[in-house]
């Protein structure tokens, strides 16, 4: 990693001619420099998936566990005519009120009523703490998000 820092600094003149603005301090790193100053071994990703699911019913959007309010989308036949009135039913669609800030409250409140989801195969348990390449073997969770932040990481 370079950083450059003002004329005054022990950063060597090659490193300095790279900052965009002389006497900035900027660091910067390149691909070749993140490969050197790793161990050489990328990590490993399993495809994301479902471990569980909560609903948030009616218009105080309360807490239900399970997928009641999932809906599915089946595609008709002739998908080539479709003519759907995109206003149909939207008076009568149940909305959240922005105003009130949910954060990760209910999010958080699966997690905790299903922590058995979360927990390491009994079977292949180490005695200590698992380092993260033991706990992604064993298939523990690496991360959990909801639906809505997953798909706005994962869009292109």
């Amino acid at each position: 990693m370079a950083l450059s820092g003002n004329a005054g600094s022990k950063t060597p003149a090659r490193e300095r001619q790279k900052c965009p603005v002389p006497g900035d301090f900027v660091a910067s790193m390149n691909v070749r420099d993140a490969v050197e100053n790793s161990n050489g071994k990328f990590p490993s990703f399993r495809e994301p998936r479902e471990i569980g699911n909560f609903s948030l019913t009616g218009e105080q959007r309360e807490y239900v566990d399970g997928a009641v309010q999932l809906k599915y989308l089946r595609m008709p036949s002739h998908r080539h005519r479709l003519m759907w009135d995109l206003n149909r039913g939207y008076e009568v669609a149940v909305r959240r009120d922005r105003s009130i800030n949910e954060r990760l409250d209910n999010l958080l409140r699966w997690i905790l009523r299903n922590k058995d989801k979360f927990a390491l195969n009994p079977a292949a348990q180490p005695s200590g703490d698992p380092s993260p390449a033991e706990s992604q073997r064993q298939g523990t969770t690496a991360y959990t998000c909801a639906r809505p932040l997953h798909s706005a990481l994962s869009a292109p």
